[in-house]
């Protein structure tokens, strides 16, 4: 996440070759050792389910929270707290996203990524941070480090 490794990521003057980048850097999260253990202990012994799916919804009633998939149908439910992280690698919000980029004709990459520059800059007034900043930011761009490169570069540009 230093400077190491973000000055060949921003040499790369390819959108693709950046994009191939930042996919190759994507890796599961980590946590450290001891615990992983105290974790594996606690789903050997009952306490703790751990689950690799993708929730859509969750709805609070009667004291439990149950976890939902796009149809709707329950994959869990639970009394206690919910912790939960990932994200889906595909550009977000492009739903909403797709006719603003037509309208006010605003630049993309082949993959649908804005194209911004160094300021992340997208189009006169508009600025981007985040999973809409990856192609100029590179890997980091959606974690905590990015944002706060991300907000350095939009300040100082103003």
């Amino acid at each position: 996440m230093g400077p190491k490794k973000q000055r060949p990521f921003r040499a790369i003057s390819s959108f693709q070759k950046r994009r191939e980048a930042i996919i190759q850097a994507r890796n599961k999260g980590s946590i450290p050792p001891d615990l992983h253990k105290a974790l594996m202990n606690q789903v050997k012994q009952g306490l703790l389910s751990v689950m690799d799916v993708e929730v859509k919804s969750a709805v609070w009633k009667d004291g439990h929270i149950s976890l939902r998939d796009k149809n709707e149908k329950v994959i869990q439910q639970t009394g206690t707290i919910l912790l939960a992280t990932g994200f889906n690698s595909a550009m977000p919000g492009k739903d909403w996203l797709t006719p603003v980029i037509r309208s006010h004709d605003l630049r993309c990459a082949e993959c649908g990524y804005p194209i911004v520059s160094q300021s992340l800059q997208w189009g006169p007034g508009l600025y981007v941070t985040g999973a809409s900043a990856e192609l100029e930011m590179g890997p980091i761009s959606r974690n905590i480090s990015g944002a706060r490169q991300a907000a350095e570069r939009i300040v100082n540009s103003l």
